[in-house]
């Protein structure tokens, strides 16, 4: 709450930790991403005061601000489109890593992969209801901008790292060679960064060797087809649905 009455940030996010991160594969795997790939980006962008999503799972918000861009909206990604709103007056959206929650994360692949779908259609909601261009300052305009290049990236994962990976096991280098080594072993450093942060803060967290291996491998393939499957249904109108 500092960051409300002490500081002047319209929003902010905490630092959200899975609570049932023994209850399946699934929710092993997500106890990764929490811990490690949404914790280290929302930390990157808050410290630039442009936390791109507090989300409504764990978040405080300025009571005034909320009401004079107009509250929640009935959408899918309403987190994110009333983030993108606060960012557009050129207000600070931060995050604070020492304010834990816990959260169930969806127990099924099934689940999972609707859960990742909403999030991907989202994520275009608030792309369209403020451009990147709209936004209130520098900051929030290049990590609105970096938003865009999600959706490559998630196409550039499955149709290019995949296969590529697969060739060069089997002796052609055409997609993925030495490069690739070097992205995975910046990526290991980047993990191990955030995970010793984590480890900081003194808060327990639950590791699972399975979980992780799986994370490393399958998670990001279920989540960006979920993804490309949200702005695929986002791009033909559609209005998907909580289930």
């Amino acid at each position: 709450m500092d960051h409300i009455v002490g500081a002047p940030s319209a929003c902010v996010a905490g630092n959200l930790f899975v609570q049932n991160a023994k209850a399946s594969l699934a929710s092993k795997m997500q106890n990764y991403d929490y811990l490690l790939s949404i914790a280290a980006v929302k930390r990157f962008q808050g410290s630039y005061q442009s936390t791109l999503v507090a989300q409504g799972a764990f978040s405080a918000y300025r009571t005034e601000v909320v009401r004079e861009v107009g509250g929640w909206k009935n959408v899918l990604g309403e987190d994110i489109v009333l983030t993108y709103a606060l960012l557009e007056q050129g207000l600070a959206s931060s995050y604070e890593p020492a304010a834990v929650g816990y959260t169930n994360v969806p127990a099924s692949c099934n689940a999972l992969y609707n859960q990742r779908k909403r999030w991907g259609m989202g994520m275009l909601e608030g792309l369209s209801s403020v451009p990147p261009w709209k936004q209130g300052t520098v900051y929030s305009r290049y990590f609105t901008s970096v938003n865009l290049w999600v959706i490559y990236l998630d196409m550039a994962f499955l149709f290019g790292l995949i296969p590529g990976v697969l060739l060069a096991l089997c002796g052609y280098y055409y997609l993925a060679g030495c490069l690739t080594l070097f992205t995975a072993a910046v990526g290991v450093v980047l993990f191990a960064s955030t995970y010793l942060y984590q480890k900081k803060l003194n808060i327990p967290f639950q590791n699972d060797l399975l979980g992780f291996i799986c994370f490393l491998f399958l998670f990001q393939a279920i989540q960006s087809t979920a993804a490309l499957h949200g702005y695929l249904i986002w791009l033909l109108g559609g209005k998907g649905e909580w289930k």
